[in-house]
């Protein structure tokens, strides 16, 4: 009866250690950069530079096979591919590294952290590049829309 009831703890700790397994191998699947910055098909990443405050007007899409299109998007939300990019940036690649730097046209930056919607790139220098993904079918808001809600509501962003 003894030996009966060790085989089935035993039998009852590897049933559990497997689910713990199998839970943490499904649970903690590891985001690849690559993978986040590849955007669907209307995804664009658009970028923001603390040296020059505000987004700026130019949209990256990355592609699988390691290049990048530069878009620019107006007002309107009509995406135009911007045929003169390569003539600035004649090495349109782009990559990630193992240890953690994102490379795109020669320059490189360290990737700092990120999400699907967010990367924040550092530089040795004193500034912050963010890429913020934007669907075309639901983009960001304006300064102008944020400074216009201000004045149309001023007794909100009083000094508490």
């Amino acid at each position: 009866m003894e030996a009966k009831m060790k085989l089935n703890l035993w039998n009852w700790i590897i049933r559990v250690f497997f689910f713990i397994a199998l839970t943490m191998l499904f649970a903690c699947e590891k985001n690849n950069i690559e993978d986040i910055l590849i955007t669907g098909e209307d995804e664009y990443w658009c970028r923001y530079d603390s040296a020059t405050p505000g987004f700026n007007d130019k949209y990256y899409k990355f592609h699988s096979d390691s290049l990048y299109d530069l878009y620019s998007i107006d007002i309107n939300g009509i995406v135009k591919l911007e045929k003169n990019s390569l003539d600035n940036y004649p090495n349109n690649t782009w990559y990630t590294t193992k240890d953690s730097i994102f490379r795109i046209s020669g320059f490189a930056f360290d990737l700092v952290m990120y999400n699907e919607n967010v990367i924040l790139l550092g530089t040795c220098e004193t500034r912050n590049v963010f890429l913020v993904k934007e669907n075309i079918k639901n983009r960001r808001k304006s300064p102008v829309f944020y400074c216009n809600k201000r004045l149309d509501n001023p007794d909100k962003y009083e000094y508490e």
